[in-house]
């Protein structure tokens, strides 16, 4: 059976397919092959393709709470296993079910990102404002400029620090221009040069999910 990074890869052959191809299906790695493929020609296709399945496992990594698996929360690692309680002990985060798991989130992500939150403000010369956490599908971070709120996806726990800083300024800038006009991303870029390979990061970065 072909192995990839000294695990199974499970392996599909139906007669009339004409190709190979791969997918991750609840965390395993599945390739579907015509019938006539050798194990060997599927090493090979799954060595063409390394770059793919890196990039793959790596989301990955952030999506699917399972017992055996790691996430990393704030740039620390972590394994996954499951408990009687959601908590992080001695390297290991334990969770129960998915109401426990955004309670523990939420407490653990809002002061951090509270704390990181100000350095960005302080850093880059804003006025205090009224900040705000939540748990958001279509959004990382909101500014409501008349009333001076800012309010930031606690899933940001779960996004490299660059990237959250990118959100963080990228808010901030709405207090001094409501719209995403020239000006706006102007004042972004004066600030932050590599603003725009910061947010394209964002591209890969899957939420953990139960």
């Amino acid at each position: 059976m072909p192995t990839w990074n000294d695990h199974p890869v499970a392996v599909v052959r139906k007669p009339h397919n004409k190709k190979i191809y791969m997918r991750y299906q609840d965390g395993a790695l599945v390739v579907t092959a015509p019938s006539f493929i050798t194990d060997e020609q599927i090493r090979q296709f799954l060595f063409d393709n390394k770059e793919w399945i890196e990039r793959q496992e790596k989301k990955q990594a952030n999506t699917a709470l399972r017992e055996g698996g790691f996430l990393y929360l704030f740039g620390e690692r972590y394994g996954l296993k499951k408990g009687e309680s959601t908590r992080i002990e001695n390297g290991t985060l334990f969770y129960t079910d998915e109401t426990a798991w955004k309670l523990f989130i939420r407490h653990y992500a809002t002061p951090r990102l509270r704390a990181r939150f100000e350095q960005v403000r302080l850093r880059y010369g804003f006025q205090a404002v009224d900040l705000r956490f939540g748990f958001y599908r279509s959004k990382w971070g909101s500014c409501t400029p008349a009333r001076r709120c800012i309010s930031l996806n606690v899933n940001l726990a779960f996004v490299p620090l660059e990237c959250v800083e990118a959100i963080i300024l990228h808010e901030l800038c709405h207090l001094e221009h409501p719209d995403h006009s020239k000006a706006f991303y102007a004042a972004i870029h004066r600030r932050m040069p590599d603003y725009d390979e910061r947010m394209a990061r964002l591209k890969d970065i899957e939420i953990p999910h139960f």
